[in-house]
């Protein structure tokens, strides 16, 4: 009799069980519980070009090692340059990407690329002066050959034009009252490229004749101008605008909407992004409207994206926030571009590739930010009870949370 009830007792405990499974295996169905792992890769990214020309994106990381694309997220490794490059341009007008890099001795370095995946040995001009706020463009509408633009400490813009070779010209100073960190665009919409330097209180533009020249500064001030984040038509009336931060306290995001002569309205349309260490704009879900890519660095926890929609007018609306697959908490680069061939835009920052869906989302895991100035990852969503709504449960440090 002892052994009988025993079994019944065994018994009555496995159909408890079973009925268990079942309903938790019925309530994950009915909470469509979704996983997130984004890819990553060797460093983080110092630029992205089709240098093998194969028309799938490649990387080169910070270590300064080529990784080529495969055209669905993942690299093969590639020639290590021994230089990390700033700047991916065509500086011999062969039509295949060569890269930019430069020295703490104030050395400009040009590989020139072979259209294969592989590079030659740098070029090397000593621009003599330091080097940062530097950008590359082509100055020079008959040839496509790019050259250097740097800020000149004792004031100005210097101007170093390309020989077709990847060295440059001795540097033409061209006055401007703001140098800083340089954008190259077309400011008044004459088809030839303008430089804007700003610094806290304004921001001049050298209108461009078309020759690697350059007309007298135009200067716009403002009290509350700290600096340019980025160039870009935010409102839709084909002339550039600026996304500035303020001098406010705390910092904050604002528009300085572009006249179309090289001179910008006053900012406004402020708003304060969380914890920010680079910005820049790109169109993510394809409505014609320059949308702004955020990257934050939070106090705890890891590198983090916050996506702001624009609504075309200048202003932004909140969107997602996504967590990175990284412990490198110094990478400050956002790019943009498709790395899977999908045709929609995709990111890679901080070791991590978030794949785009074509409507301001990505696929990776959201991020939550804290009050006390940390972040915590997602590492599932679902809806956990039922209500219709997505609900997440996270890690944070050591231990497991679980938010409804």
């Amino acid at each position: 009799m002892k052994s009988w009830a025993l079994i019944v007792t065994a018994v009555v405990r496995l159909i408890a069980i079973l009925f268990l499974l079942e309903n938790i295996v019925a309530t994950l169905a009915q909470c469509q519980v979704s996983f997130f792992e984004t890819p990553t890769y060797a460093g983080t990214a110092a630029v992205i070009g089709d240098f093998n020309l194969d028309g799938k994106l490649d990387i080169i990381n910070s270590a300064g090692t080529v990784l080529l694309g495969k055209g669905d997220g993942t690299f093969t490794p590639g020639q290590p340059l021994g230089n990390v490059p700033s700047f991916v341009a065509d500086f011999n007008g062969d039509g295949k990407p060569d890269v930019l890099a430069f020295t703490s001795s104030n050395h400009l370095l040009v590989y020139l690329g072979n259209g294969d995946g592989t590079f030659q040995a740098p070029q090397n001009t000593y621009a003599a002066v330091p080097l940062y706020g530097m950008t590359v463009a082509d100055l020079v509408t008959s040839v496509n050959e790019a050259d250097v633009l740097v800020p000149n400490p004792t004031g100005g813009v210097l101007v170093y034009l390309g020989k077709g070779d990847g060295t440059f010209d001795t540097p033409v100073n061209y006055p401007s009252p703001n140098s800083g960190v340089l954008f190259v665009e077309d400011f008044n919409g004459d088809g030839k490229p303008d430089v804007l330097g700003s610094s806290y209180g304004s921001v001049s533009v050298l209108l461009g004749n078309g020759d690697g020249t350059f007309q007298a500064a135009k200067t716009t001030t403002s009290s509350t101008l700290a600096s340019v984040q980025a160039v870009g038509d935010l409102n839709g009336d084909q002339k550039l605008d600026l996304l500035v931060s303020t001098s406010s306290n705390p910092e904050q995001f604002a528009t300085m909407f572009g006249n179309g002569d090289g001179t910008f309205q006053a900012p406004e349309n402020q708003f304060s992004p969380n914890l920010v260490n680079s910005s820049t704009l790109a169109d993510i879900n394809g409505n014609g409207k320059l949308d702004l890519l955020v990257q934050g660095i939070p106090l705890q926890g890891s590198p983090f994206l916050q996506v702001y929609l624009g609504n075309g007018d200048g202003t932004f609306a909140l969107g997602q926030s996504y967590s990175y697959n990284s412990v490198d908490l110094n990478s400050n680069n956002i790019l943009v571009g498709d790395f899977n061939g999908d045709q929609k835009l995709d990111i890679t920052a901080a070791q991590s590739i978030l794949f785009g869906n074509g409507d301001g989302t990505f696929q990776a895991s959201p991020a939550i930010l804290l009050p006390d100035g940390s972040n915590i990852s997602a590492a599932v969503s679902g809806d956990f009870n039922g209500d219709g709504n997505t609900d997440m449960a996270w890690r944070q440090g050591m231990g497991t949370s679980t938010s409804i």
